[in-house]
């Protein structure tokens, strides 16, 4: 008699989905437009001291990592912001925690929590920028309103 195998976690079922990546046109389906948010990203910040450009292969490999081909989300949430649950999102695009520093002019206002939701490349957009949010570093400075007077002696 014959023991069938024993059911495949859902950990084994992702690392078979990776060992069958190789050659799979699938998964190369968001490389333009990663490559086209990881560049304008860079662009944006280029100027801002201490910022080290992203590699597009990273950002493809958290896609890979995130959802994977044989995820039904890959075609939706290829970063998984914004699923239920996730505070990410909302964080990103609440306007007090950084987010709307690191988001480029342009995409401010076209981002929205339904479009990051419901269209792949807001998904791509709104997920590098939550990453950039998260590993930056903030200073926070009291400036005086101008034409205000300090009450501090000379």
């Amino acid at each position: 008699m014959v023991t069938p195998a024993p059911e495949k976690s859902g950990f084994e079922k992702w690392q078979d989905g990776f060992r069958t990546a190789v050659g799979d046109a699938k998964w190369n389906a968001w490389d333009c437009e990663i490559q086209r948010a990881v560049n304008g990203y860079n662009q944006h910040l280029a100027g801002v001291a201490s910022y080290v450009s992203l590699d597009w292969q990273i950002i493809k490999a958290m896609v890979w990592t995130e959802t994977g081909a044989a995820h039904s989300e890959w075609e939706i949430k290829p970063m998984q912001i914004g699923v239920t649950g996730d505070p990410g999102l909302a964080s990103f695009l609440s306007g007090t925690e950084g987010g709307e520093l690191i988001l480029p002019p342009a995409w401010r206002g076209r981002l929205t929590t339904a479009s990051v939701r419901t269209i792949p490349a807001h998904n791509i957009w709104a997920g590098i920028g939550y990453l950039l949010m998260r590993m930056a570093n903030f200073e926070y400075r009291s400036v005086p309103e101008v034409g205000s007077r300090s009450t501090r002696s000379p």
